[in-house]
């Protein structure tokens, strides 16, 4: 029996959500890439489809986007599910994948929720790329990559966090700075203050007084020169 086409099946899926579950442990059709242009609007696929299902492009559109959300993106989905590929696919096929996806899920062409997707699948690219996922290696999890980072964000934060414990003085340094008062430089600047103030005034005092007896001197001479002159 031929197996069905995966633009049918995502039909199917938004039919009847219910079959998200079976259709997620099942494995995915050979087609599933034209599923995934279609999600992306791609004008060749979604004519091609439109012509195959007698379904309008946007509802099939909305079909495609819920069956790889649903199928594809499922949170325990590992990084060849998220792109839509097998383990033994090239590593080509799963370039194409994953451009065809950030097509439709790059926060440059979409600003949506569903933007949310297109770091879960630069991740999946990576891990497939870097042979990480590659056969005979465990298969790795978009989901444990992140545990990972979590983990080592956490070190980082404690790392961060811990300072080393801080040394109190000697004894002997806490007696020195006690023994020299803040206040004793103010007691010391206000009696320089009053000596000064008192210098000034004894240095003073002699010479208001010579002053005195020269001005005194002076008047006399002058008074003397006026009387003579008012004689004559």
């Amino acid at each position: 029996m031929a197996r069905q086409r995966a633009v049918d099946l995502a039909l199917d899926l938004a039919r009847m959500p219910a079959f998200a579950s079976s259709m997620a442990a099942s494995p995915l059709p050979v087609d599933v890439l034209e599923v995934i242009r279609i999600a992306a609007e791609s004008p060749d696929a979604c004519r091609a489809a439109a012509l195959a299902t007698g379904q309008p492009e946007p509802v099939l559109v909305e079909a495609a986007r819920f069956y790889v959300q649903q199928i594809l993106f499922r949170p325990e989905a590992d990084c060849y599910r998220v792109l839509g590929i097998r383990p033994d696919d090239s590593r080509e096929l799963a370039r194409v994948h994953m451009r065809w996806l950030l097509q439709w899920l790059h926060p440059d062409r979409n600003d949506g929720w569903d933007a949310i997707y297109a770091k879960r699948i630069v991740k999946a690219w990576r891990e497939v790329s870097t042979g990480s996922g590659a056969a005979g290696n465990p298969r790795p999890t978009v989901g444990g990559a992140e545990s990972q980072g979590r983990a080592n964000s956490q070190s980082r934060r404690f790392s961060a966090s811990f300072r080393p414990p801080l040394i109190k003085w000697p004894i002997k340094n806490a007696w020195s700075r006690k023994k020299f008062h803040p206040r004793f430089p103010a007691v010391a600047l206000i009696a320089a203050g009053l000596v000064t103030i008192l210098l000034v005034l004894g240095l003073t005092a002699p010479a208001s007084g010579s002053n005195s007896a020269l001005s005194n001197h002076w008047c006399a001479g002058d008074c003397r020169s006026a009387f003579a002159l008012t004689e004559r």
